[in-house]
């Protein structure tokens, strides 16, 4: 049972990248998997046969509580019982992830700690991999093949502007999931050290993350990796390496894209700072601003029912997680969505004080990433990335309960010595 537990996250991230089962029915295989092993760490969790982990089960909590009142207040309307299946369904699989990392079967910080890197081993490469898809995608046809992962036509549409994201559908999809790696990158590196390969993935994730011309990539994962480099010990001893060795693995890719690349132009937009273009337009695509689609949706939604929203169901589009939550539940469930973000904050600022290691970094550019990216994208329930995003959350969680109750002792005891007058002596030479 133990070696089945330890793969859990492996086996979760793997299904995210899998393919639809029924196109038709929308089924894809994380669901087959996901809930499965929800309901197999609930009986785990009933049977006493696991720990409970209070961070998971407070945020369990929360977005469980959240997604309750979105249900209930969705029942009361009518609406396309499709569409509203697929929107439970975005917030019932981080339930379903929180579930399963909310209890852990006896686990050590060295345990977990080979549990976060392998998980993060596994994300960048299944990136990287991705990579490559998308740009043997732009030499030849592979649309029969990633229709098979896409569920939809947005990335045929999107490849008309030279938007490419290899097996995602929506290039906000793989410009967040790129990110994700970016901040798994960092961790990989700063916990076992800058090597060539870890360059060469580096590059492979950046150009996918380029070729999606996503914002959420542009202006998150690539922020989040200038953080990073200037605050991971290891690339700044090595900087000159990898810039070094960046520039000569990257000269011919890029090289190649400049030359080929329809979406170059798209790209460059955001660099021209003479464009007579509105800023806010510009970066959320004409979605905010005077008459832009996102004003349009929150005034109709303000204007029928604020405190309460429309349910599931009812808007097809949400660029953004605060929209998404104000247009399924109004005032009340934008309000909960902020303290779901206030809690990760809250999280990120007592890990990085009780022990400022590399997981607690990673966990506070995750926050980051999150609260960032929710401007334009509803990061914590999008198509793939949720599995993924949730998995490594929890793990993290984990990880900060394990060695918090692992310190808690020993802070106890020198605390109740010092009560009774045993301080510890001071040596003085």
């Amino acid at each position: 049972m133990l070696n089945i537990y330890n793969r859990f996250p492996l086996i979760l991230i793997l299904s995210s990248f899998g393919p639809y089962l029924l196109l038709q029915l929308g089924l894809r295989l994380e669901q087959l998997v996901v809930y499965p092993l929800a309901y197999l760490m609930v009986m785990v969790l009933l049977f006493k046969k696991a720990k409970i982990v209070q961070p998971a089960m407070i945020m369990l909590i929360l977005w469980g509580y959240s997604f309750f009142y979105l249900l209930v207040r969705s029942l009361m309307n009518e609406a396309s019982i499709t569409s509203m299946l697929n929107e439970v369904d975005n917030f019932l699989l981080p339930c379903a992830v929180l579930v399963i990392f909310s209890g852990f079967i006896t686990q050590t910080e060295e345990r977990l700690k080979d549990k976060i890197i392998s998980a993060s081993k596994l994300v960048v490469s299944l990136l990287s991999i991705n990579a490559c898809w998308t740009i043997l995608g732009m030499v030849t046809d592979l649309t029969a093949i990633n229709k098979l992962f896409w569920g939809g036509d947005t990335a045929i549409n999107a490849a008309t502007m030279g938007r490419y994201s290899g097996i995602f559908n929506q290039p906000a999809e793989a410009g967040t999931m790129y990110s994700i790696g970016i901040v798994l990158w960092l961790y990989i590196v700063d916990v076992v050290g800058l090597k060539t390969r870890h360059i060469f993935s580096l590059m492979l994730m950046i150009i996918g993350g380029l070729l999606t011309v996503s914002k959420v990539f542009l202006f998150g994962g690539l922020l989040l990796l200038l953080i990073g480099v200037v605050q991971t010990k290891t690339i700044r001893k090595r900087i000159l390496k990898l810039l070094f060795l960046f520039s000569v693995l990257a000269v011919a890719p890029f090289y190649y894209l400049t030359q080929t690349w329809s979406g170059l132009n798209y790209l460059l937009r955001f660099l021209d700072f003479e464009s007579s273009e509105n800023i806010v337009n510009l970066l959320s695509a004409g979605r905010y601003g005077e008459g832009s689609q996102q004003s349009r949706f929150f005034s109709e939604i303000w204007s029928e029912n604020p405190l309460i929203g429309k349910g599931f169901g009812h808007l097809v589009t949400y660029d953004s997680g605060f929209f998404h939550f104000f247009g399924n539940g109004g005032i009340i469930a934008l309000v909960m969505y902020v303290v779901i973000l206030l809690f990760f904050v809250s999280m990120s600022l007592k890990f990085a004080k009780l022990f400022n290691n590399s997981e607690s970094k990673m966990f506070s550019r995750l926050t980051m990433l999150i609260i960032l990216g929710s401007f334009g994208v509803p990061v914590l329930t999008l198509n793939r990335i949720s599995v993924v995003l949730w998995v490594m959350v929890g793990l993290l969680l984990q990880y900060y309960w394990v060695q918090k109750k692992a310190v808690s002792p020993v802070t106890s005891t020198a605390k109740h010595k010092e009560k009774r007058g045993f301080a510890p002596q001071q040596i003085h030479s």
